[in-house]
């Protein structure tokens, strides 16, 4: 199991990465623009995911999460995406030193941002972050084709294995 979390968790960040170098060649007004959806803009998007990271990486390390709330604040996309990528590591790194096959099983229980309760595996909860991570990215994806961006390279999974 911890062998398919590691690639995983890389596949994140290399996805991640793709979709950066297209952001950080827009200019202040496109990230901005806002395109309706979720949450409005690639600036807004960009910065859910990270923060949704950066929560769940402390709930797994046993954290309270400290919400950044990056999200509200008009930040410029390279703090933003510098933010994404260091979550994105930190997510691999925790993967790398602290779980194994036992403890991916282990249930582990936090408070939601709704301050309910909840307890899942381990697993489940990186499994989750990465799967929200890829959904949002889809999102980007589709408002930089709203922007007439269409050079984009794949971030799908398959093409990851496939490269590597």
């Amino acid at each position: 199991m911890k062998e398919f979390i590691v690639k995983y968790v890389n596949y994140n960040l290399w996805a991640n990465k793709r979709v950066i170098e297209i952001l950080m060649n827009l200019s202040v007004e496109l990230w901005d623009k806002e395109l309706g959806g979720s949450f409005g803009s690639l600036h807004k998007t960009t910065a859910h995911i990270c923060n949704a990271e950066m929560v769940w990486l402390q709930r797994l390390i046993g954290h309270v999460p400290q919400v950044s709330n990056i999200q509200g604040k008009a930040l410029d996309k390279n703090i933003v995406c510098e933010r994404w990528i260091k979550s994105s590591n930190e997510m691999i790194q925790y993967v790398l030193e602290y779980c194994n096959n036992v403890n991916l099983s282990e249930v582990i229980t936090y408070t939601n941002l709704k301050g309910i309760e909840c307890s899942n595996r381990r697993v489940d909860a990186i499994l989750h972050c990465m799967n929200h991570s890829t959904f949002h990215r889809g999102q980007l994806i589709n408002y930089l084709r709203m922007i007439q961006i269409i050079d984009i390279p794949s971030t799908d999974y398959i093409q990851y294995c496939r490269e590597l």
